[in-house]
């Protein structure tokens, strides 16, 4: 889904946790409401607490990120000449983890995420 939308890894990976921990929640909270106050201190209670713990600690995606040397050198725009039809064309050399960068940087913001400044500086 997130190819198809082009959602950037880490905040496919955030979203995706998200959209999991929603329902996970609802869930808790009937146990509790069913169960009462003090649910977690009984027998089967204690490990379906463990169990959810353990779930919610899995959400959390841990991505190693890799710090790179994002930099342009050289010039960006080239023009092209075709001498046969004298047309000029203007052809962009882009590196496309600009562009990825870019939407990462988005999506973690519409999450909520502080987004570091040279991250949105290089992107």
């Amino acid at each position: 889904m997130s190819q198809l939308r082009y959602i950037p890894s880490i905040a496919g990976a955030i979203i995706w946790g998200k959209q999991i921990e929603r329902p996970l929640l609802t869930y808790m909270k009937r146990v509790k409401d069913v169960l009462g106050r003090g649910w977690e201190n009984y027998a089967e209670g204690s490990r379906l607490a463990t169990d959810s713990n353990s779930f919610f600690k899995n959400l959390i995606p841990n991505q190693s990120s890799t710090k790179r040397d994002m930099s342009i050198t050289g010039s960006i725009f080239e023009i092209q000449s075709n001498r046969l039809t004298d047309v000029y064309t203007l052809a962009v050399a882009f590196d496309p983890d600009f562009i990825v960068i870019f939407k990462e940087g988005r999506n973690l913001y519409w999450l909520g995420f502080n987004v570091p400044y040279q991250m949105n500086l290089s992107a």
